[in-house]
């Protein structure tokens, strides 16, 4: 049972932890450091959703033998463990074992830290990386009372780790989704649930000066047409809806949009020229099919007669990352080979 002070040092961890996005990870062994006492810490991290590998220490000068040691094991995963909050060394190798590794001796026994306990960190159901917590001889092993304080930590760490990935996937998916909007021409007008405008960008007005006005003939149009569909419809069995206006193609799609309290009809409404599109089939169908700029130049190339390594030579490319492209081209398009991306494309358009 923790004392009063001791659940006050919790408090005080899970504060300093909270909301520091830039140098997380670094921010964790600080807290350790200056909630706890604890100087000598390693934190060593490697996975796609952290979009790094990367190995951290706090206070120690550890050689590079022993940050590469880290790669090249994979301690963490072991089934007696993956339900705990804290494992000891003895929990991931035997001692005997424990003697006989680099670890041991290029930091265990260098440093005199013969004494640790790791903290898991998890994401998914799986150990993604650790915390180290080391102490030496002189400082004595964990006692009970560390242990229990460094368990209730470590179920802070866990939540707070959750949600640093998440920020971490949402702020990598939107710089991605900003740079390929920004490669389309595309102009993008996004409506709520009462048919007002909350969003567009600056080729709607490029494509359609006319939208600045509140007596828009095309924002009128568009209007009536999902006044008519809700009125006939349900609004959750309002599919893709497209018309032409003037020299415009201009295509409906609805989009729930969805916060931590409700959840919202809204419509994104995409406005491209049709001269341009029928100019060039490849541009309509990086629209129609979502294609990204990489699948749209790999569609091209294939449609001159490239070979596969070819293209990879081309647009510096690997032989499995072209495949990779392909197999998303394919299933976009809903074909298996290359000839019918070509005849899909050039049929449809």
């Amino acid at each position: 049972m923790l004392k009063i002070e001791e659940y006050e040092k919790v408090l005080k961890f899970v504060s300093l932890i909270q909301d520091d996005h830039e140098d997380y990870f670094q921010t964790i062994l600080n807290s350790l450091k200056h909630a706890f006492g604890y100087t000598n810490l390693s934190l060593y991290i490697n996975d796609k959703s952290i979009q790094s590998s990367t190995t951290f220490y706090s206070e120690m000068n550890v050689s590079e033998e022993v940050k590469n040691y880290y790669y090249r094991v994979d301690w963490f995963n072991k089934e007696n463990i993956q339900h705990k909050s804290l494992i000891s060394i003895e929990e991931i190798v035997t001692y005997a074992q424990h003697h006989g590794i680099e670890y041991y001796t290029n930091f265990v026994e260098k440093k005199k830290l013969y004494h640790t306990i790791f903290i898991p960190l998890k994401w998914e159901s799986n150990i993604i990386g650790v915390i180290g917590i080391h102490k030496t001889i002189q400082t004595g092993d964990f006692t009970e009372n560390e242990k229990e304080i460094l368990e209730s930590a470590s179920k802070f760490i866990s939540n707070n780790l959750k949600r640093y990935i998440e920020y971490n996937q949402l702020t990598f998916l939107k710089s991605i989704l900003n740079h390929s909007m920004s490669k389309l021409p595309l102009g993008i007008l996004v409506l709520d649930h009462e048919l007002s405008i909350v969003y567009n960008n600056q080729l709607v007005y490029d494509y359609c000066p006319e939208l600045h006005s509140n007596n828009s003939i095309l924002l009128t149009k568009i209007k009536e047409i999902l006044l008519t569909k809700l009125h006939l419809e349900d609004e959750s069995s309002i599919k893709d809806l497209q018309f032409n206006f003037e020299e415009l193609s201009i295509k409906i799609s609805p989009w729930m949009k969805e916060t931590r309290d409700l959840v919202e009809q809204q419509f994104v409404i995409y406005i491209y020229p049709q001269n341009q599109l029928k100019e060039d089939p490849l541009k309509k169908a990086t629209i129609e099919f979502g294609l990204s700029k990489r699948e749209s130049e790999i569609i091209d190339l294939i449609s001159k007669g490239y070979s596969n390594n070819e293209i990879a030579s081309k647009l510096f490319l690997s032989i499995n990352t072209v495949k990779s492209h392909l197999n998303n081209i394919f299933n976009k398009l809903g074909v298996n080979n290359r000839t019918s991306v070509i005849h899909k494309i050039s049929a449809n358009f």
